[in-house]
């Protein structure tokens, strides 16, 4: 074969020059690619390798055989190329060793191929081990690298990438599923998003008061907890009004009882949140929050708490914004994944009350562009005692 691909370059001059180097072919098994830099060439080519077959016993497929046109250099009127009595057809894009080349040189068709192709083994996956409750996250994550992510990046090598691609790339990342099904790595991934408008202030002082502990508590625990509190929420009907309009769709109860095996597991959070658990509230607030509810932006209090408190997410993974009261182009996105525990501190008088915190409702439930799927949402929160009455502000609802 390499042979005959020889005698046709010889013969035809076919070529393509990118700066000091020529490239004449490309071949892998029966599979040969010729480069011209006219149309007269590669004809030539062709009808060079249908003679130089011939002796060999070789036959050129003219149904598999295709041309593509790079830069514009035929009229988009013209759809095929005749030689050897054969009409070859004049593709856009065509799919040569698992990648797809487009005329435009550019790699967006591949990319969002590989993605759509990547969504498939998402999908064929999707009973038999994402939605499998005997297996956990941990062993999730690990299939999710060795079987999802070699598909999604085959060929990546040879990609140019721009914003947009690397977005959409992100985005698979992240979970951008219809259904919600994807388990995608996040405990690698930054569950903060500064705004491109924050400042070196904004982002060290949220960093210094927020933290994030992703799977915090295993699928067990959150069945455990939930069916603690779950007879005392069905008493009570979703309300879409509130004292001070912070909150829509929700309901709430304060409890101080728990079972020693939910004990266990919220003492482990206390004991991550607060320097001295005797500074502790008594009472855990548990917060349900249905999916089309909403928690509207609002400051923390310290008439209702002191300058610490921390949460368990349940049920569903929510988008967290603040934003800062005075300089409203201050704003961070945090991600709160099912599962997940957060602190927030006071850090010389900053993130807790000079900024607003929400949870966006499942229209505006984005994160870093990619949509981040909401459901119903129940929230397990302590406090430590406040320090300073205020008659003003309402309590701190996440």
């Amino acid at each position: 074969m390499d042979w005959v691909l020889g005698k046709v370059v010889n013969q035809s001059d076919c070529r393509a020059s990118f700066g000091n180097t020529k490239i004449t072919d490309l071949v892998f098994a029966n599979y040969a690619v010729f480069f011209a830099e006219s149309l007269q060439v590669l004809v030539m080519a062709l009808e060079a390798l249908h003679e130089e077959a011939k002796p060999f016993g070789l036959e050129v497929s003219w149904f598999k055989t295709k041309v593509q046109v790079f830069g514009g250099l035929l009229y988009e009127t013209v759809q095929s190329v005749h030689t050897c009595s054969e009409d070859i057809e004049i593709l856009e894009s065509f799919t040569y060793l698992g990648s797809a080349v487009h005329n435009d040189g550019g790699s967006r068709q591949e990319v969002l191929r590989r993605i759509g192709i990547a969504h498939g083994v998402m999908d064929l996956l999707n009973m038999s081990i994402w939605r499998c409750r005997y297996l956990c996250r941990r062993t999730k994550i690990q299939i999710f690298k060795l079987l999802v992510i070699p598909v999604l990046l085959y060929g990546c090598e040879t990609w140019t990438l721009n914003s947009d691609l690397k977005r959409r790339i992100d985005a698979f990342e992240l979970g951008d599923c219809k259904s919600g099904q994807e388990i995608t790595p996040d405990v690698e991934l930054d569950p903060f998003h500064f705004h491109s408008t924050c400042k070196t202030e904004t982002i060290a002082s949220v960093s210094s008061s927020f933290k994030v502990v992703t799977d915090f508590v295993t699928n067990a625990e959150e069945e455990l907890l939930m069916k603690e509190v779950e007879p005392h929420l069905k008493r009570l009907k979703y309300e879409f009004d509130h004292w001070d309009d912070a909150i829509h769709g929700f309901r709430e109860v304060e409890r101080s009882r728990w079972s020693t095996r939910a004990s266990s597991i919220l003492d482990r959070a206390r004991q991550a949140a607060f320097p001295d658990p005797c500074q502790k509230l008594p009472q855990t607030h548990v917060l349900d929050l249905d999916k089309a509810g909403v928690i509207k932006p609002h400051v923390d209090s310290v008439r209702f708490c002191g300058n610490i408190i921390c949460g368990l997410c349940l049920l569903s993974d929510a988008v967290m914004r603040l934003r800062h009261v005075d300089l409203k182009d201050q704003v961070v996105d945090v991600l709160l994944r099912r599962g997940s525990f957060y602190i927030m501190r006071q850090v010389e008088d900053e993130t807790r009350y000079n900024f607003t915190h929400e949870v966006l409702g499942e229209e505006e439930s984005f994160f870093r562009g990619v949509t981040v799927v909401r459901g119903r949402r129940v929230s397990i929160m302590s406090r430590n005692q406040p320090s300073k009455p205020s008659p003003d502000a309402g309590p701190f609802i996440a």
